[in-house]
């Protein structure tokens, strides 16, 4: 899936899209959440904390996609509905969890650091 749109900027809806697929791939027991294992080097602890809603260990895909919404407003400083590489290079940008799919996406957005290395979401 390519969520880079054709201006060379990611929208939420595409980086929804992008983090559905990822939730997925890491669901690897299939029972449709994702606990901190599965999340280990995508999500730190307390980004997991934060977003484990119902505080039942586990991420369903609704908790974890609200998530990424949530780190695609933080790090989207201009406010245009749009992540661009001038976006990602903030300090903001930097630590969301839509800049490891962006990075994938826009060349530009490489070599940024990845955010969630620890053992949490999308890092």
């Amino acid at each position: 899936m390519k969520a880079l749109d054709n201006d060379g900027t990611v929208d939420l809806a595409a980086a929804k899209a992008a983090a559905s697929e990822m939730f997925d791939k890491l669901d690897r027991d299939h029972d449709g959440t994702l606990d901190r294992r599965e999340l280990r080097g995508h999500m730190v602890s307390k980004e997991f904390g934060a977003a484990d809603g119902d505080h039942d260990g586990t991420l369903d895909k609704d908790e974890y996609l609200a998530a990424v919404e949530k780190s695609f407003k933080a790090a989207d400083r201009d406010n245009d509905g749009t992540l661009d590489a001038k976006d990602l290079g903030t300090a903001r940008g930097r630590a969301s969890a839509i800049a490891e799919i962006a990075q994938r996406q826009m060349p530009a957005a490489r070599g940024q650091p990845r955010v969630f290395r620890a053992a949490g979401l999308l890092r």
